[in-house]
């Protein structure tokens, strides 16, 4: 994706109020799932706790033998996992997770949502080996 001129960048961060960093979040969440990845860039929300239970038990099933890692909780519908630069956020539909990596000290959007989070955590974690 082709960056505009600084001028334009820079009146483009002054309008939206947001800084450089936070703009190009903001533009990646929106290359990856439109306004709906913008919903939940910046502001965690509160599902439903016994779904975000359930959703941690699948992931420990979906290692099948193996150790899964430590999923942390923050935010309520963000899901860390403890050991990687990898975070899973729960969309306000309450059905697609948005795959999350850890870049420059912050959260960037890392790809498309996908309602199956083995699927994302799956992707997440082998990209990270690249």
């Amino acid at each position: 994706m082709a960056r505009p001129p600084t001028e334009i960048f820079t009146r483009l961060c002054w309008s939206a109020h947001r800084t450089p960093v936070s703009l190009a979040r903001a533009a990646r969440a929106w290359q990856y799932g439109g306004a709906a990845a913008l919903t939940i860039l910046d502001e965690p929300w509160d599902p439903d706790p016994s779904y975000l239970r359930a959703v941690r038990e699948q992931i420990r099933q979906a290692w099948d033998g193996e150790r899964a890692p430590a999923v942390r909780a923050a935010g309520n519908n963000w899901l860390t996992l403890i050991g990687h630069d990898a975070q899973l956020r729960l969309g306000t539909d309450g059905h697609l997770w948005y795959p999350y990596r850890k870049k420059h000290g912050g959260w960037w959007p890392a790809g498309h949502p996908h309602r199956d989070v083995a699927a994302v955590l799956g992707d997440l974690l082998a990209s990270e080996a690249d």
